[in-house]
């Protein structure tokens, strides 16, 4: 737009130029014409001051003689010759740097043709016009474009300035308070219509979140009730000495069930709220080696090693997610274990590895990702949940949960550090 602008400009100021020229050698040679006398045979010029006619101003016969003016220039002369036979008015262009007129001159004004006038003005001021011209349009549709520019950086600025601050409002709410909304009314122009807009997706998300979390919480309790019944039948069982050793072995079996039950919803409850949660709290693999050592039920004949190294290794996680994802990995590791299962934790800077090997047989390459689908089981153990919440949970966190086929098992966590 300011480049067609400048173009206008442009082309109005050559129109402007190239008619003052004309109407200025018009006027001087209006002002020659007067002082033609005489007939066609015998033109003469009336006697004027020497300064009155300037000297690129010509006056010829109808033969081609000058009869008044000094001699036109070797690069004018053909031109003004050319011009001084033209029987009407004629304009002519000299190499780019000059214009010429010829104007047929009558006695007093009247009768017939009597010399031809011809004029001629140097273009070099009008040209040098011209270029300011030029350069003033330039200019100022450089500093048109400028100052739009900036006006619109800042335009756009303020109005991004207001998204960023509407997101961290949003993102604020979404960690500390699920009721938190906008509220800037109807809407008025583009930033008002997104805000309702928000407004109507945090609505949407907070009745999910909170549904979400009523229906894990009720599934959960109606799960542990009949759950904690059932232990407490066992446990009570168990306290009678005339119970036989089969009867014993099976109640034990029982009690032991329904505790990796209970680890079992603890972690889908633990999966649930870290999905909608930002617990920005970090641990150390020292204080999460511990707890799962406490926390996974061992097999006879194979010995759990936690290696937690040499000196602290900080995870930026909460400890209770990192626990719930590490727990499931342990409790495979000693189902499929002949003697032993390591338990290692190794910094990766900026990450750190948790790292569960076993001397079992260990996963097929073509397996490393199969084994992490939800109800996968191999032998037939298990529900086939714990790989899959493993790897959700560590998800949840910023981590990764991979299998790496070696020969024997082994499943490393991939955790950031801090």
């Amino acid at each position: 737009m300011v480049g067609v602008l400048v173009v206008g400009v442009q082309v109005l100021l050559a129109h402007v130029t190239r008619t003052e020229s004309i109407n200025a050698l018009r006027d001087r040679a209006d002002a020659a014409v007067t002082t033609v006398r005489g007939t066609p045979e015998h033109p003469r010029v009336l006697d004027v001051p020497a300064d009155s006619l300037d000297q690129n101003l010509w006056i010829y016969d109808l033969r081609g003689n000058r009869i008044d003016g000094h001699a036109p220039s070797p690069g004018l002369a053909r031109a003004v010759a050319s011009l001084s036979r033209t029987s009407r008015e004629a304009s002519q262009v000299v190499s780019g740097r000059y214009r010429l007129l010829a104007l047929p001159a009558r006695s007093r004004g009247r009768g017939p043709v009597a010399a031809v006038v011809v004029a001629g003005v140097d273009l070099a001021p009008y040209e040098s016009s011209e270029r300011r011209g030029l350069w003033l349009s330039l200019t100022l549709g450089g500093l048109i474009v400028v100052a739009a520019g900036t006006a619109s950086w800042a335009a756009a600025r303020y109005s991004l300035r207001q998204v960023r601050q509407m997101a961290r409002r949003a993102d604020d709410w979404r960690e500390h308070d699920l009721s938190g909304r906008f509220a800037l009314g109807p809407p008025r122009e583009e930033l008002t219509e997104l805000a309702q807009t928000l407004d109507r997706m945090l609505d949407r998300i907070s009745r999910a979140i909170v549904t979400e979390r009523r229906l894990t919480d009720e599934v959960a309790h109606e799960l542990r009730t009949p759950l904690t019944a059932i232990r407490s039948e066992a446990e009570l069982a168990l306290l009678d000495p005339n119970v036989p050793d089969p009867t014993r072995a099976a109640l034990l079996a029982v009690v032991r069930a329904t505790e990796q039950m209970n680890q079992s919803i603890s972690t889908i409850l633990t999966v649930a709220r870290s999905a909608h949660a930002e617990d920005r709290t970090s641990t150390t693999a020292a204080a999460v080696l511990d707890e799962v050592r406490h926390r996974v039920t061992g097999r006879e004949g194979v010995t759990i090693t936690m290696v937690p190294g040499t000196s602290p290794v900080p995870l930026a996680a909460p400890q209770a997610v990192v626990v719930a994802a590490l727990a499931p990995l342990v409790d495979n590791a000693v189902r499929h274990a002949r003697t032993a299962v390591t338990v290692e934790a190794r910094t990766v800077h900026p990450r750190v590895h948790l790292v569960v090997e076993d001397d079992g047989d260990g996963v097929r390459a073509e397996d490393a990702e199969l084994v992490f689908s939800p109800g996968y089981t191999s032998a037939g153990e298990g529900a086939g949940l714990g790989l899959a919440l493993a790897r959700r949970l560590a998800h949840s966190v910023g981590g990764v949960v991979r299998a790496e086929p070696c020969g024997n098992g082994r499943f490393v966590i991939d955790l950031p550090g801090t």
